[in-house]
């Protein structure tokens, strides 16, 4: 009796043994028996290749994607590209991406070139990955700043301009530049009386005249100098407008961001929002984002509440421009705990401070004594008022 039972015992389990064996490989072969082992997807960087330009006005950004951190990028040819060891020591790479500007960038320098060259950046993951990416620096010819009538009132003429010098700064002649409104309904335009010869229409075409001129050609003169005469629309709004100019012989872009400002009493920006962490915040709020282009003031700052700063927390402070009306100006913070004014970021703030000329900047702070939302109200010589202007505070201890 007692070896029919272990007997069958025996079989029970074998056949149990069995089942569970079967039911594993039908798990295992169904992809549900259990996790697979995790792999790291093959790092890459994006764009896979670039041309860039020394004096570019707007930085060039190679993504890193996938691989394992921490990353670290090498270049072939550091007298043209290098990196800021202040920012990117031994060339860590911060935030997953390599950032090129021009000689004296934050991230990666690039110095100007007489002629194309290509420069191998090298970069490699934590597991010794690596990949390169060709970067092509060409020359230069647009070495300064494009240089625009900042701001442009409504229904007045200005005035944008580049120089054209070589790599050693001597001036470069006859090049074809072409001046350009970028943004696609702005109230601005060029004008050219071509009968001059001194400028050529490329946009709209044909040209009526009377049209808007959108992009305009002009050539640099005996020092360099090429110049576009650009006017306001009557009656426009205050804004953001864009204009880049091309040097047609190089390929060479820059772009400005100016203001054009309209004849209503108006400010720009129209809201800033600061988020205030206890201290270890690691964004700064700029007016203007990598591109040049105006952003939104909604960022972490450095420099915490606890205790409470005299002046308020400098980090968290936003500078507004005032348009239009008739100045000077009033400008009145309906809760200055939240957020309190001064006609200069290094001057004292509190409720109220004054602003003479139209274009020019007053600022708002965080006084870090309140959170919640302060309303700016501007009040000009005659008695017009604009109170939409609004100044975010969100204090997190």
């Amino acid at each position: 009796m007692f070896n029919h039972t272990t007997q069958r015992l025996s079989w029970v389990s074998s056949l149990a043994t069995a089942a569970i064996l079967g039911l594993s490989t039908l798990l295992s072969g169904c992809g549900g028996g259990g996790a697979s082992p995790s792999t790291t997807q093959p790092m890459s960087v994006v764009p896979a290749s670039a041309v860039v330009y020394a004096y570019a006005g707007t930085p060039t950004v190679l993504t890193i994607r996938n691989g394992k951190k921490p990353f670290n990028v090498y270049s072939s040819n550091t007298a043209i590209i290098s990196f800021n060891s202040a920012t990117m020591p031994e060339g860590r790479v911060p935030d997953e991406s390599v950032t090129l500007e021009g000689p004296t960038g934050n991230y990666g320098r690039v110095n100007n070139v007489d002629a194309d060259t290509d420069v191998t950046l090298s970069v490699r993951d934590g597991d010794g990955t690596q990949v390169n990416v060709v970067v092509t620096v060409k020359p230069s010819s647009l070495n300064s700043s494009l240089t625009v009538t900042d701001p442009l009132n409504s229904g007045t003429q200005g005035s944008a301009s580049v120089k054209a010098t070589t790599i050693t700064g001597g001036a470069v002649t006859g090049h074809k530049v072409r001046f350009r409104v970028t943004d696609q309904g702005a109230a601005y335009g060029f004008v050219c009386n071509q009968a001059l010869g001194d400028c050529l229409v490329i946009e709209p075409a044909p040209y009526t005249s009377g049209d808007r001129i959108t992009v305009l050609e002009t050539t640099t003169d005996r020092n360099g100098d090429a110049f576009a005469v650009i006017k306001a629309d009557v009656g426009a709004s205050t804004q953001y407008a864009t204009i880049s100019a091309t040097d047609q012989t190089t390929g060479h872009v820059l772009r400005k961001q100016f203001t054009i400002a309209g004849q209503d009493l108006s400010a720009l920006p129209a809201t800033a929002t600061w988020n205030i962490g206890t201290g270890n915040g690691d964004l700064v709020y700029t007016p203007l984002g990598a591109d040049g282009i105006a952003g939104t003031a909604d960022d972490e700052t450095s420099g915490g509440c606890s205790p409470v700063p005299a002046n308020g927390n400098t980090n968290a402070t936003t500078g507004f421009y005032v348009y239009g009306g008739t100045p000077p100006y009033t400008i009145t913070s309906t809760s200055s705990t939240v957020g309190g004014v001064s006609s200069t970021s290094t001057g004292t703030f509190g409720a109220t401070t004054t602003v003479q000329t139209s274009g020019s900047q007053f600022f708002a702070r965080a006084m870090c004594t309140a959170e919640g939302t302060t309303n700016i109200v501007i009040s000009d010589s005659v008695g017009k008022v604009l109170s939409n202007i609004t100044f975010v505070v969100d204090i997190k201890f």
